[in-house]
């Protein structure tokens, strides 16, 4: 993944063990919780993931 790439842009990483991973989860991937108040958008309150939208 390059720096000036977008999580929008960006449809699959693949690590080296083989294992698929998006660059952004979203509330599809997480039925349980109310994904606006408890995660948020990366960049965006409540920052649990980070201050940053590239950050992890």
């Amino acid at each position: 993944m390059k720096k000036s790439d977008k999580p929008e842009e960006i449809k699959e990483i693949i690590l080296e063990s083989g294992i698929k991973v998006k660059p952004v989860y979203g509330p599809e991937d997480i039925k349980d919780l109310n994904y606006e108040k408890d995660i948020g958008q990366p960049g965006e309150y409540p920052f649990t993931r980070g201050i940053h939208p590239l950050m992890y």
